[in-house]
């Protein structure tokens, strides 16, 4: 069996920061046999390269058609963001970044004149903002020989509703159950929020 990449993405830092961790683990071949080594890829650092890229998806402004579309911009993950727990492979890795991190170190992959302009726009847009956007992103990473020869990639798909549970919590904190006069407004709009945010879980 061939190197089966597996990945943990999660929010960290008060929903500032996402983390891409790599949970393949060693070779075993009744355990894990799409593990780092023994007969599949063993991550040599000075054989092979590493990739990761994060791709973001944006509503684009309405065409002539009055039909918007979904662009998706395709980011390098900056190489000296990602620790390694090990000196010469890359089992284990890991990386955190913002969302600035991200868009001011890193080139588009999929770069074009169109998309160039709608990437400058949604830099703009996040210029100010403190935590990372809920949306859904895909993960894309990569190990491939230096010869170009022996690759494997995963795309993993990261739900990110960190900011959106912050705040339904926040709601659901907020109501008043001791007073007996008040009516159910706030209870009525704490229950319609936790309603909307399990059904974003479970898509």
């Amino acid at each position: 069996m061939a190197l089966d990449l597996k990945l943990k993405i999660n929010t960290a830092n008060n929903c500032k920061n996402v983390v891409i961790q790599d949970t393949t683990g060693v070779y075993n071949s009744k355990s894990n046999p799409g593990g780092w080594g023994g007969f599949n890829i063993n991550g040599n650092r000075q054989k092979f390269n590493l990739s990761i890229f994060f791709q973001i998806p944006i509503l684009s402004k309405p065409d002539e058609s009055n039909t918007p579309a979904v662009v998706r911009l395709l980011y390098y993950v900056p190489y000296d963001l990602i620790s390694f727990p090990s000196e010469d492979t890359y089992r284990g890795f890991k990386i955190s970044f913002t969302m600035q991190q991200l868009l001011n170190n890193s080139d588009l992959a999929n770069s074009s004149e169109s998309l160039e302009k709608i990437a400058g726009e949604y830099v703009n847009f996040m210029a100010n903002k403190t935590v990372f956007p809920d949306g859904l992103f895909d993960v894309i990473v990569t190990v491939s020989d230096t010869n170009g020869k022996l690759s494997r990639s995963v795309v993993k798909s990261f739900k990110n509703i960190c900011s959106a549970e912050k705040n339904v919590n926040k709601v659901l904190g907020s109501v008043n159950l001791n007073c007996e006069d008040c009516d159910d407004t706030d209870i009525e709009k704490a229950l319609l929020a936790k309603s909307l945010l399990k059904a974003i879980k479970s898509i």
